[in-house]
């Protein structure tokens, strides 16, 4: 089920960034339909986390998601209608996958770093295709349904039911240690939320420059979660981001650079993974609640108000602040995970 995930991560991002280019971005709506997307696919993902958790169907969810963005690509609908549709199934997807993908893991953060790996690739060339192979709409809704198709036989084979193995809906007991760590969380998916979108490299316009970066945002989240089960979650973290930092500094040069992003998003499935695994029964919404922040955080660049500067120096402190604040989280998930 984790390979049936990752690929229908890749798809289902793709199909969605397709939908978003072909029928939307060039619009007289579009610049509020890309806001209102990323409101539905990140923002929405906290209250329908809460359904899945009580649900407890996670496949069928995540199959229901493949469906609806599939159909976005196909629908002769208005802006609207087509950003609602795929927003809405990308976030039921997420959700889906990511919860059963939580359950299956057992604490260890590998298996969510590979499943999230593949979604910065499909939008990229989701939003490429969008805008300049606008003829693909069957073969990319094809691709939506194959993908709700091997996610349906998936679970049947494995499980013979579309029940999950989602524990008891419940919500843990807000400590002040517990709130903490989870602001700690939640504030550092903001931060990286709002660096992705503030990072300007000179370079990365620049053949094979753009394309080697894309490879290590995704290298990074699938490698982060690797060498966590290895080496351990707070050794990783405090490695691969006070290194990013460094990195950052000398990133007017691409090599340097393109390490700096690999490196820091090794955290990335440790802290989306951090706050499901305090929270045991509410998976769902503690991950939705993680993509709220993201949604957050690219808020300043969608409404163009962002004025911190974009500099070497920003990165680096962005990175440190990451650090900071996921060591604290993480201490305190280790600390659940060791009683």
């Amino acid at each position: 089920m984790l390979t049936v995930y990752t690929i229908s991560h890749f798809v289902v991002d793709f199909a969605s960034g397709w939908a978003l280019y072909h029928g939307v971005a060039y619009s007289e709506q579009g610049w509020f339909c890309v806001v209102l997307y990323a409101f539905l696919a990140f923002a929405m993902q906290m209250p329908l986390g809460l359904c899945a958790d009580r649900l407890n169907r996670n496949a069928l969810c995540a199959a229901c998601g493949c469906i609806l963005v599939g159909s976005a690509c196909l629908l002769p609908a208005s802006p609207l209608t087509i950003t609602a549709i795929a927003g809405v199934g990308n976030a039921l997807f997420h959700l889906g996958g990511g919860i059963d993908v939580l359950n299956a893991s057992q604490g260890k953060t590998g298996p969510l770093g590979i499943f999230v790996s593949t979604g910065a690739l499909g939008i990229f060339y989701g939003c490429l295709l969008g805008h300049t192979a606008p003829h693909l709409a069957c073969i990319v809704a094809g691709a939506a349904g194959l993908a709700a198709a091997a996610i349906a036989a998936g679970q049947y084979f494995t499980r013979r039911s579309w029940r999950s193995a989602n524990a008891p809906l419940c919500f843990p007991k807000l400590s002040r240690r517990y709130l903490i760590a989870a602001i700690c969380l939640f504030s550092v998916v903001i931060l990286r939320s709002y660096l992705g979108f503030a990072l300007d490299f000179s370079w990365k316009t620049t053949a094979p420059w753009g394309l080697v970066l894309l490879c290590a945002l995704a290298a990074g989240k699938m490698g982060g979660g690797l060498l966590a089960d290895r080496f351990g979650q707070l050794t990783v973290c405090l490695s691969t981001l006070s290194a990013a930092a460094l990195f950052f500094l000398l990133s007017g040069f691409p090599w340097a650079g393109v390490l700096a992003v690999w490196l820091f998003n090794m955290t990335m499935p440790l802290t989306l993974g951090a706050l499901a695994l305090i929270s045991p029964g509410c998976k769902g919404f503690a991950f939705g609640a993680l993509t709220f922040g993201l949604f957050l955080g690219s808020l300043p660049h969608l409404l163009g108000c962002d004025s911190l500067p974009h500099t070497p120096i920003t990165y680096a402190a962005a990175a440190l602040l990451s650090l900071l604040l996921l060591w604290k989280g993480l201490k305190y998930e280790s600390e659940q995970l060791n009683k």
